[in-house]
């Protein structure tokens, strides 16, 4: 079957990232909409085709806006300013007006240092990217230094730094997914209240919107910790693939 061949054709972080939760989006939307009343008269097979490429293209949106709630990547950057003894890039985060420990609730925690257990490992580690990567002294730009450590573990046989990014993309676009899915049920609620759209109930509607709120405060708490791994591990796989050339 086509689609069988297509789901075949997708790697692991296209599913984890973008298919699983764009399709999640859609069956919350299926759920709280009478959908039934607007796909008569299609065929399941071109229903369900149907439903997988929406599905992988919300899934693409989702992990974009995601990574925009989230902030830009600064974890690995603070643990190489601290062993290099620099200035740290360390941006504001998203919703910075929020009381901490509610931006701390959904999903907004900005790790830091202390999170992570400081060893001789990463003590070594820049002088051997340096030293693998032919980089200057001077050199900064950590966001690229992580690019370039995940490519290079994607030539040799560690890759648990690069399974645990999959992981970590896969918790963040879940937990972007459920914060849409709020104005989401808030549209529908009242598309609904003016017979705009035809939607299921307002208990479906009210549930729904309770377990967004447990899915939010879970994938944010998922997403933090496996980021933190990301970054141990991206740093432990390339020492030991150093140490053992």
């Amino acid at each position: 079957m086509p689609v069988a061949s297509t789901l075949r054709s997708l790697e692991i972080y296209d599913i984890l990232a973008n298919l699983l939760p764009g399709l999640m989006l859609l069956i919350i939307v299926t759920l709280t909409m009478r959908v039934e009343e607007y796909i008569t008269g299609i065929s399941t097979s071109l229903l369900v085709a149907g439903f997988i490429v929406v599905g992988f293209v919300a899934g693409h949106v989702i992990q974009g806006i995601a990574s925009k709630l989230n902030g830009p990547p600064r974890l690995f950057g603070l643990v190489l300013s601290e062993m290099r003894n620099i200035e740290p890039y360390d941006p504001d985060g998203t919703l910075q007006a929020l009381n901490p420990k509610i931006r701390d609730w959904l999903g907004f925690k900005r790790a830091t240092i202390s999170d992570l257990n400081l060893t001789e490992v990463e003590k070594e580690f820049w002088q051997m990217a340096k030293t693998q990567f032919e980089l200057a002294d001077d050199f900064k730009n950590h966001g690229r230094l992580m690019q370039m450590i995940l490519s290079y573990l994607e030539t040799v046989p560690a890759t648990r730094a690069l399974r645990f990014q999959s992981i970590h993309t896969f918790h963040r676009s879940m937990w972007g997914m459920w914060i849409l899915t709020i104005p989401i049920i808030l549209a529908l609620a009242i598309c609904g209240h003016y017979n705009i759209i035809a939607i299921r109930s307002s208990k479906v509607l009210i549930m729904t919107g309770i377990v967004s709120i447990f899915g939010i405060w879970v994938f944010g708490e998922r997403k933090e910790k496996f980021n933190r791994k990301v970054v141990e591990y991206a740093i432990v796989d390339f020492y030991v693939q150093q140490k053992s050339q």
